[in-house]
């Protein structure tokens, strides 16, 4: 089978998935990583195929602040391109994994019916244990405002990309639009969606 892991972020954002794309490789699968040029070299010297993709300025915020989402978000998913070039890149896989800032790869796998995995570095799901990591200083909140930190931030995130998204999924996929309440943790939720955590 033909795996594409589609990554962007720090080399810290991919080095993980080098090790994934091993193992992979080790049971005899074909891997591609498809990351952004600074990447590409790290990881061709571990022998494993890179498909070069735009070099994006999508960051991950480090705490919440409504209009630094408001920013990274939606500037990534926005950027004239980026949508089309995961299409593109995705076309020929059998099997899509996706980090955080490549999640529109789940559309993609629904449109040309593969499976498709995430593999998150941080926590995504909403816990009572701990706070979500784009919403906090890094201090501990207590439970149900652990909760709240991850869904508030599910639901703002969703605002500021869903009408690319629903565009893309229109012009592009030729699939129907997402409602505005279906933010991305719940729609892992409905198609049963696997991640996987380093």
């Amino acid at each position: 089978m033909r795996f594409i892991i589609a990554t962007l972020g720090t080399e810290g954002d991919i080095r993980p998935f080098i090790a994934l794309a091993r193992e992979l490789e080790y049971y005899n699968h074909e891997v591609a990583i498809a990351t952004t040029e600074n990447h590409f070299w790290t990881i061709c010297n571990f022998g494993i195929e890179c498909i070069k993709i735009g070099n994006y300025n999508g960051r991950s915020p480090v705490f919440f602040n409504i209009k630094l989402v408001r920013t990274v978000l939606s500037t990534l998913i926005n950027e004239k391109g980026y949508l089309e070039e995961l299409w593109n890149l995705s076309r020929d896989a059998d099997v899509l994994i996706y980090n955080v800032a490549t999640f529109p790869c789940i559309y993609i796998a629904e449109k040309l019916g593969i499976p498709c995995f995430g593999a998150f570095l941080q926590p995504h799901h909403a816990t009572r244990s701990f706070p979500d990591p784009s919403v906090t200083n890094g201090k501990p909140w207590r439970g149900i405002f652990n909760l709240l930190g991850f869904w508030l931030f599910d639901f703002v995130h969703w605002q500021y990309v869903r009408s690319a998204i629903n565009q893309w999924r229109k012009d592009i996929l030729k699939l129907p639009a997402i409602p505005l309440g279906d933010t991305i943790l719940k729609q892992l939720e409905k198609r049963r969606s696997y991640i996987l955590y380093s």
